[in-house]
């Protein structure tokens, strides 16, 4: 993990990659840190879970805010909807109280009541999607994150990346039994299937199996078979099995090589490209590269291809809804060449989507990929496990990738300190009220967690504002210590992008003159109501 320059000497000792891994996860006090505070607080989760913050309570953290709210944003009066000050105070201040439940009395679990069985679980994000709020500014604000408190996650989860490495995936699902294991399989995944069920070879697991396979791969869609039969023919005397992936292949084909197939003259399966549009053509470049079939384009017509530009995997798996495919061990250099011209790609791209297509083309193209199947003794278990499974994944990728801080929200005090300084650069006096309010702001998370574990939130923060960065409050032992070594941490990440966002949301708030919403009535009651004998 990644610490901070000029902090060397005082620093805690180093423990293995595996050994943080864990550390972060598992260490349940991490996660009643704030990045779900700012987080929360940037999109006004105002749900009623817990005891309601009044708005007397608010002007008590924010003075300034009653004087921003009425002078920016006057309320306004439209027939048949309404724009309450007190959800415009929702929307623009830090209110996570509600939404950290786990941090109340330590730890809560929250029972939704949902149609069928009632799901128990002790994650924000699923707590905060099921409140409904009878105010539709509220209501369309709710968000949160949240993460469990398991050392067996924190365990299976450092056993993952460890055999994976960073730039791996893992893939979360149900398991058929009461117990969690984990399977760690090589090559890439694709989403996409046979095309006929008559390609398998394991009638038992219902999967086509082939070991060192030729690879045919083109963006075109396959419409004569004849312009492939010099291919099958020469795979055929090779007593090499064929895999095909197309952008489609036409029903004509499709039955020739079933019927060759079923007849025992051909070994050979199909698929479809992954992706669709545009995006199928970076996907296939890398199946190119992997498999070492020699193309200059795709583009190249389907009769121009001869036998020895196919490529060759070691392994592929084809279920009905994925292919897994395991590269020959001497394509390893050029696989690790293509990723990092794919990280230099990444760097140089401001959009979030191709962001995220890059990182999905890196972990296709890494070691390999991990399946956690999680099991529990009842649904509701099941789903909650599930969930946390989720919350320490996501988590821990993005510790890994710009490291972790203090949490607990001590991070966001320690920064409140410097609010001072920035505030000096302004000239501007409705600024500097907007520096006090944000400095003011970055203390409500560390105050809301000592809040609801039982303590003294203004002496919690009083205290944090005079000690060493690397120091906090731990809620899970209600103890101020040094949070790196007892493992309350967040992701950097985190943290960043909750201020970022909390930020930009507030500002787009301040600039919105009025807000419309459904004004929502009382059912009416479907037998009259009579005075004396109903309720």
């Amino acid at each position: 993990m990644r610490r901070r320059r000029g902090c060397e000497e005082s620093a805690p000792p180093l423990r293995s990659e595996r050994q943080c891994i864990s550390f972060f996860v598992s260490s349940g006090a991490s996660h009643l840190s704030p990045p779900a505070s700012v987080a929360t607080a940037a999109a006004a989760a105002t749900g009623r879970i817990l005891r309601p913050i009044s708005t007397r309570r608010l002007h008590h953290y924010i003075p300034h805010l009653r004087h921003l709210i009425r002078h920016l944003l006057p309320a306004r009066t439209i027939p048949g909807h309404r724009l309450h000050h007190q959800s415009r105070h929702c929307l623009l201040f830090l209110d996570t109280h509600r939404l950290l439940l786990r941090a109340w009395n330590r730890r809560r679990n929250v029972v939704l009541d949902e149609s069928g069985v009632p799901k128990v679980i002790n994650d924000g994000v699923t707590i905060a999607r099921a409140i409904e709020l009878s105010d539709g500014i509220e209501n369309a604000a709710v968000a949160a994150i949240s993460s469990g408190n398991d050392d067996f996650i924190g365990d299976l989860m450092a056993t993952a990346i460890e055999k994976i490495g960073p730039d791996g995936v893992i893939l979360i699902e149900s398991s058929t039994s009461f117990d969690t294991t984990i399977e760690v399989q090589e090559g890439m995944k694709i989403d996409k299937g046979y095309m006929s069920p008559h390609f398998i070879t394991n009638q038992e697991k219902s999967i086509v199996e082939f070991e060192n396979a030729k690879v045919l791969v083109t963006d075109q869609k396959v419409t004569n078979v004849r312009d492939i039969v010099p291919l099958l023919e020469k795979t055929t005397q090779l007593s090499v099995p064929l895999l095909i992936i197309a952008e489609d292949i036409s029903s004509e084909v499709l039955a020739t090589l079933v019927l060759n197939k079923l007849q025992g003259i051909l070994n050979v399966a199909a698929i479809k490209c992954p992706g669709f549009g545009e995006g199928k053509k970076a996907p296939l470049q890398d199946i190119a590269l992997m498999t070492d079939f020699l193309a200059s384009d795709l583009g190249l017509m389907l009769r121009d291809v001869t036998s020895d530009q196919l490529g060759i995997a070691r392994k592929v798996t084809i279920t009905s809804n994925s292919t897994t495919i395991v590269a020959d061990p001497s394509m390893k250099a050029e696989i690790q060449a293509r990723i990092s011209q794919i990280k230099k790609d990444l760097t140089e791209v401001d959009s979030s989507y191709l962001q995220q297509k890059l990182s999905e083309r890196i972990a296709k193209l890494s070691s390999g990929f991990a399946v956690i199947k999680v099991g529990g003794l009842t649904e509701a278990e099941l789903e909650d496990r599930k969930l946390r499974m989720e919350d320490a994944k996501n988590a821990t990728f993005a510790a890994m990738d710009e490291g972790i801080a203090p949490g607990g929200g001590a991070t966001y005090v320690q920064l409140s300190k410097h609010i001072s300084t920035i505030s000096d650069l302004f000239e501007d006096p409705e600024e500097k009220i907007g520096a006090e309010i944000v400095g003011k702001a970055l203390l409500v998370p560390a105050y809301l967690i000592a809040q609801n574990a039982g303590v003294d939130g203004s002496v919690v923060v009083e205290k944090l504002a005079g000690s060493d960065w690397r120091n906090g409050y731990n809620a899970m032992t209600n103890e101020f210590e040094d949070l790196l070594k007892s493992g309350v941490v967040d992701p950097c990440r985190v943290s960043r992008c909750a201020l970022q966002n909390a930020a930009s949301v507030a500002g787009v708030v301040l600039l919105s003159q009025a807000a419309m919403v459904d004004r929502r009535r009382k059912p009416k009651p479907a037998v009259p109501l009579v005075p004396g004998i109903s309720p």
